[in-house]
């Protein structure tokens, strides 16, 4: 059977899961699709970004026909997404529509991620003009529960001398990340610091915040399952929500 030509168009959308936050740093497109692209034939797409405090990376792509003559059907395309050389788990949800996740979310380590997409259309797909669609989403930071500790003004009293006194004081507290801040809500006042730097490491991944007093406060967050922090004014140990 006689190969049938198509070109595809490439737009790139992002798609940030929390308002106002742009997750997505030093997007680059490194490689498209070359024209003409035939049917039945494999391209690749590469896309390449740096790291940030992600979690919950997804893809979505959604093919569609330009003229609308020829809608995309199921198979019409199949597509083998990677994510640092690591594949990432795509399905075809309804026509040309794939939503791709990673099979272990642990992949996003590196300071620059690579995100690479072969797509193969069928061999008789109808020539025409194809949109090729390809949306990042992610969520960005973690919320988590445990305890947090801080300093606090204790008066105590003996008959009738009292004296105040700084103790430390640990009730059950919520960290979390509130766009580009990290905030320890705990059950009577709400301590927050600017972050300043975030970093992954191989097993897990760093906070560095300072607050508007200068006061430094760094948490780690472990396999995406247990964070630890501490400072001059506070502590926290818990787990993600």
């Amino acid at each position: 059977m006689k190969q049938k030509e198509i070109t595809l168009l490439l737009g790139l959308f992002l798609l940030p899961t929390i308002a106002q936050a742009v997750p997505f740093k030093n997007l680059i497109l490194t490689q498209t699709f070359t024209t003409p692209f035939y049917a039945g034939d494999t391209q690749t797409m590469i896309v390449s970004f740096d790291s940030a405090n992600f979690r919950n990376f997804t893809v979505d792509i959604n093919i569609t026909e330009s003229r609308n003559q020829y809608p995309v059907w199921m198979d019409d395309f199949s597509l083998d997404v990677y994510l640092n050389n690591y594949p990432m788990i795509c399905d075809e949800e309804y026509n040309g529509s794939f939503h791709c996740k990673e099979e272990v979310p642990i992949h996003m380590r590196e300071s620059q991620n690579i995100l690479t997409v072969n797509a193969t259309p069928k061999i008789n797909l109808y020539p025409s003009t194809y949109n090729f669609t390809l949306t990042l989403n992610a969520e960005i930071g973690f919320t988590a529960e445990g305890t947090g500790c801080v300093w606090e003004e204790v008066e105590r009293c003996l008959g009738r001398f009292c004296r105040t006194r700084k103790m430390w004081i640990c009730k059950p507290a919520i960290l979390f990340t509130d766009e580009d801040k990290l905030k320890l809500e705990m059950e009577d006042k709400v301590l927050e610091w600017d972050i300043e730097r975030y970093q992954y490491r191989r097993w897990f991944e760093s906070y560095y915040g300072v607050s508007e007093e200068w006061k430094r406060f760094n948490a780690y967050v472990l396999w995406d399952t247990w964070v630890y922090a501490h400072g001059s004014e506070a502590s926290f140990s818990g787990n993600l929500s």
